[in-house]
C-alpha cells in the first residue's frame, strides 16, 4: 500500500503544480496573476455576483488571499464591488465588469485548451466521464476522511 500513497501524492502534486504554472503563464500575458484565474472563472459563472466569503468557500482558499485578489482585480477595473447593501466589503456583491468578462473568457479558453489537450484529448467520451467520476469520488472520499479526523 505504501507505493500507492507515494504514487498518488506525487502525481496529484505534479498535476497541481503544472496547472498552477499554466495559470500563471496565461494570466501574466494579460497583466494578471495566477491567483486571479479561478476567481475570475467563478465570478463568470455567477453573473448575479458573489461575496468574498462565498468565493473563498467555493474555491477552498484563504479569506485573506481572496481579499487581496479582490482588491487587485478592482484596481484593474475587472470587478465591481457593491457595498451599498452590506456596508462591508467582504460581504459585498462582487461582479465582473465588461473587461472582467472578457478576461475571464480569454483565460477560460486558454486553460480549457491546455487541460483538454494535455489530459483527456486522447480519451473516448466514456473514458473521460469515468475519469472525472473517479476523480470526484476520490475528492469526496478524502474530504470525508479528513472531516472524520
Amino acid at each position: 500500500m505504501g507505493w500507492q500513497f507515494k504514487e498518488f501524492c506525487t502525481r496529484i502534486t505534479e498535476i497541481n503544480s503544472t496547472i498552477n504554472e499554466i495559470k500563471i503563464k496565461e494570466a501574466e500575458k494579460i497583466g494578471l496573476k495566477g491567483s486571479h484565474v479561478m476567481l475570475l472563472h467563478e465570478l463568470d459563472k455567477h453573473s448575479e455576483g458573489m461575496t468574498g466569503a462565498d468565493i473563498a468557500a467555493i474555491l477552498c482558499l484563504d479569506k485573506a488571499a481572496v481579499s487581496r485578489s479582490i482588491a487587485e482585480l478592482a484596481e484593474k477595473d475587472l470587478i465591481s464591488i457593491d457595498e451599498s447593501q452590506s456596508g462591508r466589503r467582504y460581504r459585498a456583491a462582487i461582479k465582473l465588469t465588461p473587461d472582467g468578462k472578457k478576461a475571464a473568457k480569454m483565460l477560460e479558453n486558454k486553460i480549457d485548451s491546455a487541460v483538454g489537450a494535455g489530459t483527456v484529448a486522447e480519451f473516448s467520451d466514456e473514458q473521460r466521464q469515468k475519469f472525472y467520476y473517479v476523480l470526484s469520488q476520490i475528492s469526496q472520499n478524502l474530504k470525508a476522511y479528513s472531516e472524520s479526523l
